[in-house]
């Protein structure tokens, strides 16, 4: 990220961008922001199935993650603002046999307090669905109400977003509720599967991993890969994008040569958060 502060300097190094302005007595100011010529370049210095990335590549590195904070419970039952609130989930994407942990929190005034009357339902909200909703145990782990939910064991031919409602009180706070989704594709809408096998080999100066699959139905896929060093630290993300035909299949994804010297990155290399869709 470009530090945006103009600094004030008597005389402009090379490769440098000066305000039009100056004014009376003003030295010269100098951007630090990059012209639009070398973020043209740093936008095209890869193609574009393959990314440097870093710790803060946040989006990369967790790409089912939910992005959910504090709200405040506004409104005549609550004039004050005193109270927030926090309902959310460990994951956005769920596939399959996998379970989804659902959370509520409450504060007042800075201070936890442990949701009361507390009930969650979760129903199937795709279009001209007719699925029974289902209701959900909740539990307290002494800070905050949660609950275990694996979908597939109710509706494992459904693709498309859940939602979960809560309603909720606690002393003081008259009652309340929220709601948040997820996208569900149930065991029987599973596109494909990763078998574990992999092969690399070097390509024109690039890295390609080959990741196996088992293609349960065919069409167009996306799968995408981040690529760790030695020392453990993420630099590089690549992205197949393609066609796969039922059966046993395979993604090739091409991590630039270029990358590896930019990176600095040194061997042994770790594939990682390989995931996809179709």
């Amino acid at each position: 990220m470009s530090d945006d502060r103009d600094v004030a300097l008597q005389e402009a190094p090379p490769d440098t961008e000066m305000l039009a302005k100056t004014g009376h007595g003003e030295a010269l100011q100098v951007s630090n922001e990059p012209s639009a010529l070398d973020q043209f370049r740093e936008r095209t210095r890869y193609p574009a199935s393959t990314r440097k990335i870093n710790e803060n590549s946040f989006d990369l590195l967790n790409p089912g993650a939910r992005h959910e904070n504090r709200q405040a419970l506004p409104g005549p039952d609550n004039p004050d603002l005193a109270w927030q609130v926090l309902f959310t989930a460990d994951r956005f994407f769920v596939t399959g046999d996998e379970p989804i942990l659902i959370s509520l929190q409450l504060w007042n005034r800075g201070e936890a307090v442990l949701p009361e009357s507390v009930s969650l339902q979760a129903e199937a909200v795709g279009p001209g669905d007719r699925r029974a909703p289902v209701m959900l145990a909740a539990r307290s782990d002494g800070k905050a109400k949660t609950t275990v939910f694996e979908p597939n064991k109710h509706w494992p031919e459904y693709l498309g977003r859940v939602r979960v409602g809560a309603k909720f009180s606690a002393r003081d706070l008259k009652p309340q509720s929220g709601e948040l989704d997820f996208f569900f594709t149930g065991k029987e809408r599973v596109p494909a599967h990763f078998t574990g096998t992999f092969r690399d080999f070097m390509a024109g100066g690039d890295l390609l991993i080959e990741v196996g699959l088992d293609v349960h139905r065919d069409g167009i896929f996306r799968i995408d890969g981040n690529l760790f060093d030695r020392a453990g630290k993420p630099f590089g993300w690549a992205r197949f994008e393609g066609p796969l035909a039922q059966g046993n299949a395979v993604a090739a994804l091409r991590y630039y040569g270029l990358l590896f010297h930019d990176a600095e990155a040194q061997a042994p290399f770790t594939l990682r958060n390989l995931h996809g869709y179709r």
